[in-house]
């Protein structure tokens, strides 16, 4: 999805996607198949994200320019596999650089 943004001319806010991967899964962060080309951070207990953002694993989550968290999209419960949920994050995502 990512690609398929940076080929993307006229949106008004770039659209960045970063993973976040969670206390404790630093020993094997290459386990996220398929994310090999995306940034990754490890969270931590300093900043704790995963907490603080009351996250759940899979979660999408969509911040602001301030960083500011604005929707959150599981991908658990809404697998990309499926193309309505690939088209119903990409649409979300594309309404936020967009507006």
């Amino acid at each position: 999805m990512q690609r398929e943004f940076n080929a993307m001319s006229g949106l008004r806010r770039p659209i960045s996607i970063v993973v976040v991967a969670a206390i404790g899964s630093e020993a094997s962060p290459t386990g996220l198949t398929g994310m090999e080309t995306l940034p990754l951070v490890l969270d931590s207990t300093m900043v704790n994200v995963q907490t603080n953002w009351m996250a759940a694993i899979r979660d999408v989550d969509i911040l602001d320019e301030t960083g500011t968290r604005r929707f959150v999209y599981n991908l658990t419960t809404n697998n990309l596999g499926e193309m309505v949920h690939y088209d119903a994050l990409k649409a979300e995502l594309l309404r936020w650089a967009n507006r």
